[in-house]
This record gives structure tokens, sequence and C-alpha cells, in this order.
């Protein structure tokens, strides 16, 4: 019995210790868990035209969430599998079903914003006031938490449906 006791109390102890957290160590964290969260709202949500295999995610600009996606390549969402592309300009976006655009500056997002306009993408970014700016989903993190912030304007627009069992977990933007 005092066996018992004492194995509960070291592993209390162990994990109620608090344990110094490396700032890359929990910035990678938080971009599994953004990767993560793509990976699954691609689930969640009908396009207005069929999709084409592969589904190809692009990524621009620059940030930490990149090797984290293309991790994810290869992985299968309702049987097709899913492609991770890289483009340094929007030309390079055409093809691609969904677009996370890392942080850049505002005038920058608008342009690529607007040349995808209306090309049935959706589109994902994890910087403060993406929706605002036209974006369909934000990935804001608060207090270490990932929260989801929706446009329904610019995803109708962009005749994509957001499934409610994501918009019931989600910020909604109605601008």
């Amino acid at each position: 019995m005092k066996n018992k006791i004492s194995i509960i109390l070291l592993a209390l102890t162990t994990f109620l210790t608090p344990w110094p957290l490396h700032a890359s160590s929990s910035e990678n964290l938080e971009y599994k868990v953004k990767s993560a969260f793509v990976f699954r709202l691609i689930k969640y949500v009908e396009w207005r035209s069929p999709a084409t295999a592969p589904i190809t995610i692009g990524v621009i600009g620059s940030g930490s969430i990149t090797p984290y996606l293309q991790k994810i390549e290869g992985q299968q969402i309702d049987g097709q599998q899913v492609k991770v592309i890289t483009a340094s300009n929007i030309e390079e976006l055409k093809l691609v079903r969904v677009l996370f655009i890392n942080s850049m500056n505002h005038k920058r997002v608008k342009e690529i914003l607007k040349y995808i306009k209306g090309k049935n993408t959706l589109t994902i970014s994890d910087m403060d006031g993406f929706c605002d700016l036209g974006g369909n989903i934000g990935l804001i993190t608060t207090d270490g938490k990932v929260h989801l912030q929706v446009n329904l304007k610019t995803s109708r627009e962009a005749g994509l449906r957001v499934s409610s069992k994501i918009l019931r977990f989600a910020d909604l933007i109605f601008d």
C-alpha cells in the first residue's frame, strides 16, 4: 500500500511540477496543432466544384508552419491524396484547393486574396485580422489556445460551405 502511495505521489509531483518550455518547443507545438487544424478543416468544407485529385494545399509567405503542413502530404481525405506546394508568387496558386497564407504585410495579403477571389479556394491563415482582410478561416492563438474565426461572407462568395460542426466552435464574421 505504501508503495502504491509513493508511486502516485511521484507521478503527481512529476506532472504538477512546472517545466520550463523553450520558445521553440511551444512554437513547434503551436504549428503542429495549426497544421492538424488545416488537415481537419478540409474535411468539413464543401466546394462548389468537384475536387480534383490530389487535394493541393498551397503555402505562400514565410512562416514556421510550412514544414508541418508538408508532413501531411500523402495523407488521404475522402480517398484523395493531399499534396502540399510552396509558392513564391501568386501565379503558382492557380490550381490549389486550399491556400495557407503565412505572415506577410496586409497589402500583399489583399493582393493575394483579390487574385484568389472567385476561384473556389479555401483561404486559411494565422495572421491577426485575416478574416477582416477577406480571408475565409483564421487560426488565432490566444492564451496558448488556437481559436477559429470564419468569415461567412467571403466563404460563400468563394463557393464554400463550412460545416456547422466547425461553425459552432468558431467566431463568426459576417463582413
